[in-house]
């Protein structure tokens, strides 16, 4: 029923609050003042949800720049088990980045608004990570993945990565979560029951969709590398 919940106003009021902020900065390139100012927005978003945000400080390069991821973790649901929403909050520079990637920073509010609506709500915890640097080298994702220990990430049972989701003449696009496509090796096999689910959703609805083979480029590596299923 979260489907329901899922309010196209507000996907397009928080498009809007990012074209401003993009507006007021220039851009949300990672560690600048935009990308600052839309990790401030997003985290009011989330505590108004009653979602517990922290942010987990990110550094690289010479000289050192600093940014950071901002993760929230649901009030609902139980912590042994996790589901991760993801999605990078930093664009590239000189634009306002709305298509890559603050449609996907919009999806995942937007669930965890629909999520935390639900009369019933999940049994399972849902944390949701907005990554700094994806657009340099994946260093949030990265950081994120690694920073868990060996029961913090085998408590994360999938992790959903959501970007560049806007387009109204694009294919929806499900990478692949197992290697099967490719055959590449290193990725839980359980990633082909994520798969599997969004296919079947996308079949029930009658919408177009496509297997993306897997690519080193989005942050959903990371979560693989660590053996947590990731699509």
């Amino acid at each position: 029923d979260a489907v329901d919940l899922l309010d196209e106003d507000a996907f397009g009021r928080r498009l809007a609050d990012l074209a401003v902020l993009a507006a007021e900065h220039g851009d949300r390139q990672v560690a600048s003042d935009g990308e600052a100012a839309a990790r401030e927005w997003a985290r009011s978003e989330l505590e108004d949800l009653g979602w517990q945000v922290s942010e987990q400080a990110v550094s690289w390069g010479l000289p050192l720049r600093t940014s950071a991821n901002l993760v929230a973790t649901s009030p609902f649901g139980s912590d042994d088990e996790i589901v991760l929403l993801g999605a990078h909050i930093d664009g590239v520079p000189g634009v306002p980045a709305i298509g890559d990637n603050g449609t996907g920073v919009a999806a995942v509010l937007g669930i965890a608004e629909a999520l935390t609506l639900r009369d019933d709500p999940p049994a399972r915890a849902v944390r949701v990570v907005l990554f700094t640097w994806e657009e340099i080298n994946l260093l949030g994702s990265l950081h994120y993945a690694h920073s868990l220990d060996e029961a913090e990430a085998a408590d994360h049972v999938a992790a959903f990565i959501i970007d560049q989701v806007g387009s109204p003449n694009g294919v929806p696009f499900i990478v692949d979560a197992d290697g099967s496509e490719t055959g590449a090796a290193g990725f839980p096999p359980e990633g082909a029951v994520l798969e599997d689910l969004l296919g079947e959703w996308m079949d029930a609805r009658g919408e177009p969709w496509e297997v993306l083979p897997s690519t080193p480029h989005s942050d959903h590596v990371y979560f693989a590398d660590r053996g947590i299923p990731a699509v």
